[in-house]
């Protein structure tokens, strides 16, 4: 919400009505004081001035070429900058910066110096409206936060004093900016014609765009339209193909068992276990699992002889990875 810049009559007459009755109690106490030989005899009265508000906000618009401008600036430098623009009021809170101007200063990489002979020689090459026009300060602090400095104040404050007593005739109004790399802004507009001050949060920064829409906007809209993407449901499985496989693994669907479980291990001390296993014939009860293998044979056809069960793996190769499948 907006603050006053100066006391109106009305803020100075509340203001002597507050100090006279804070003067006539303070003359009441006086009854009571005692004072010593050499003391000074004086009496002070102090108040607070109440700081003014209302709910009014401004809207500080740029055109895309002085926004464009104004940032190749900030990107572009590793040092400080500073500029000066042309900016007019649209409305009572509404005010537009049109064009980003240079001017010489020297750099470093956290104060701006103007030379003042060579600013004056650049402020008198001006035409008269854009002299008129020239409402608009901005410099960069590169990485740095964007709050004022202490010089950066004193430097708004001799700007402001420049301007005198706003007339019914006159159009008072001032315009700082400071800007980062990191997109962030610290603005304050000073409204001497409507005694009214405007900063941060209390001004809305915006681009026109050529169409009459503003960035603002056509950025919201885009938030709008896009939505982050939907996770795709997962399917639960059972149980879940072994990624790697040894020499050592057999699947005991190959013997007449489930697909997909692994067998016991048929190796003993003798080797006749294995004899006998290789020798057995296949579990006629079990059910059958119609897969095929990495050879493309299936388990329980009937061309399916002893002579295939030398590879053990055709139930990784088969309705996972293969195109087979379970039933």
């Amino acid at each position: 919400m907006s603050k006053k810049i100066f006391a109106s009559n009305e803020d100075i007459s509340k203001l002597y009505d507050e100090a006279l009755q804070a003067v006539k109690e303070r003359m009441e106490k006086l009854k009571t004081l005692k004072f010593a030989a050499n003391e000074k005899k004086t009496v002070s009265v102090s108040f607070d001035i109440p700081d003014a508000k209302d709910d009014k906000k401004a809207t500080l618009l740029f055109k895309p070429d002085a926004w464009i401008k104004m940032y190749a600036l900030i990107n572009s430098f590793s040092t400080e900058v500073e500029w000066h623009g042309t900016a007019s009021r649209v409305d009572e809170t509404t005010f537009m910066v049109d064009d980003i101007l240079l001017f010489p200063h020297q750099v470093s990489a956290a104060t701006v110096t103007s030379d003042q002979k060579a600013y004056e020689e650049w402020v008198d090459s001006l035409d008269n409206d854009t002299f008129d026009r020239l409402r608009f300060h901005g410099h960069s602090h590169v990485n740095m936060a964007t709050s004022p400095s202490g010089v950066d104040r004193e430097y708004r404050n001799n700007i402001l004093r420049g301007f005198g007593t706003p007339r019914d005739d006159t159009d008072y109004f001032y315009v700082f900016l400071i800007g980062n790399k990191r997109g962030e802004i610290e603005a304050e507009i000073y409204d001497l014609q409507n005694n009214a001050m405007y900063s941060n949060d209390e001004i809305d920064v915006e681009v026109e765009l050529a169409d009459g829409d503003s960035l603002k906007r056509f950025v919201d809209t885009a938030k709008e339209l896009t939505k982050p993407p939907i996770a795709p449901a997962v399917q639960k499985q059972s149980k879940s193909p072994t990624p790697y496989y040894t020499p050592s693994r057999e699947y005991t669907n190959y013997f007449g068992g489930t697909a997909g479980t692994p067998a016991k291990s048929s190796q003993s001390k003798s080797g006749q276990d294995n004899k006998k296993s290789s020798n057995k014939a296949p579990n006629s009860s079990a059910p059958k699992c119609r897969t095929y293998n990495y050879y493309g044979y299936g388990v329980g056809d009937e061309d399916y002889g002893d002579d295939d069960q030398g590879y053990p793996y055709h139930d990784y190769y088969s309705g996972y990875y293969y195109g087979g499948s379970r039933r």
